[in-house]
C-alpha cells in the first residue's frame, strides 16, 4: 500500500466558528479545508493521524499467526484504500 499523497499533519481545527483546517501555524499555514461543519472539521483534522493507526493496526494484525475473524483488518485496508 503506498503513502499517502496529501499534506503532511498534524492538522488543526481553525477559525472563529472551528470550520476550517489548517496546516502549520503563525504565518506559514496552508489551508486544507474551510467553510465546514465545526464536526466535519475535527474529522477533518484527525485524519492524518487515523490514518497512521490505521497502519499500525494493520502491522500488529498481520504480525499475528492467528487471522483476524471480526474483519477489522478488511475494513481498515478498505478505508485506506478509500483515502488514497
Amino acid at each position: 500500500m503506498s503513502a499517502a499523497a496529501h499534506s503532511p499533519g498534524p492538522w488543526q481545527v481553525f477559525g472563529h466558528d472551528g470550520d476550517s483546517v489548517v496546516r502549520g501555524n503563525g504565518l506559514d499555514m496552508e489551508l486544507i479545508a474551510c467553510h465546514t461543519r465545526p464536526a466535519n472539521a475535527r474529522l477533518i483534522a484527525a485524519a492524518p493521524e487515523l490514518e497512521d493507526a490505521l497502519r499500525q493496526l494493520l502491522a500488529c494484525l498481520n504480525g499475528h499467526a492467528a487471522p483476524c475473524r471480526c474483519g477489522a483488518d478488511r475494513a481498515a485496508t478498505l478505508a485506506l484504500e478509500k483515502a488514497r
